[in-house]
């Protein structure tokens, strides 16, 4: 199962404060219930650290 079988989209939310808080949806294109994860990045760190999106891109690879 290469890239081509599942989606990236950028999202941002504004919290409270007016302040964006920025992911990455990782997402099969197959239209089915799939288990979900959740990665939070910690201080310092951003949602493009190689580590998470290697994780991500292997899990929606394995249907999560």
């Amino acid at each position: 199962m290469g890239k081509e079988n599942f989606k990236e989209i950028p999202l941002i939310f504004k919290n409270k404060e007016g302040e964006n808080l920025m992911g990455i949806l990782h997402l099969p294109k197959k239209s089915s219930k799939f288990p979900l994860v959740i990665l939070l990045h910690g201080f310092g760190a951003g949602k493009s650290v190689r580590k998470l999106v290697e994780l991500s891109r292997k899990l929606v690879k394995k249907g999560v």
